[in-house]
Parts: structure tokens; sequence; C-alpha cells
């Protein structure tokens, strides 16, 4: 079992807007292409900062299920995302395997 990471820095200007797209559009644009082990969440920081850090991890059960995800779901993220947000959204993804 594997676990996809994608990490969201997300200037405040942008934030409510972005969160209406990933909850809206882009979960369910996940789920509809069969992956429904996801958990969403604000990464809380102790210092005061003007962004918000945000993860989407999704849980896949093998690499053929990983090279899916990256071909068709992050490239979807990033259709929907970069003509909106340009540079106010700074994301990187990371794969990790549960042990």
């Amino acid at each position: 079992m594997y676990i996809v990471n994608t990490t969201f820095i997300v200037e405040s200007t942008a934030q409510d807007a972005w969160l209406n797209i990933i909850r809206n559009m882009y979960i369910p644009f996940i789920q509809s292409n069969g992956f429904n082990d996801i958990t969403f969440t604000r990464i809380i920081s102790t210092e005061p900062t003007r962004e918000f850090t945000y993860s989407i991890q999704v849980g896949i059960i093998d690499m053929a299920m990983y090279n899916i995800f990256m071909e068709r779901v992050l490239v979807e993220y990033n259709t929907i995302s970069a003509p909106i947000f340009g540079e106010k959204i700074v994301w990187f993804t990371s794969l990790m395997k549960k042990l």
C-alpha cells in the first residue's frame, strides 16, 4: 500500500477560492477516478505566516494506480489550478510506502 501526498502552500489572498475548488471540484474528481482513501488536512504552523499549508493524501494499492494518479489526477489539478492561481499556489507531491 502506498500514499500519494500532495502538499500545497496557498497565499492568503487565494485561500477561499482555492478551498472551494479543492472541495467542490478536485476531491470529487479524485473520487471519480476510483481513489476513495483520501485525507485532506491543513498543516498548523506554530509561527505566524502569510500562507496556509494543506495536504491531500490518497491511498493507492500499487504502482500502476500511482501512474494513473500522476498522469490523470495531478494533471487535472494543474489544468484547473494554474490558470486561476498562477504563482499564488506552490505544490509538490511525494510517494510514501506504508510499512
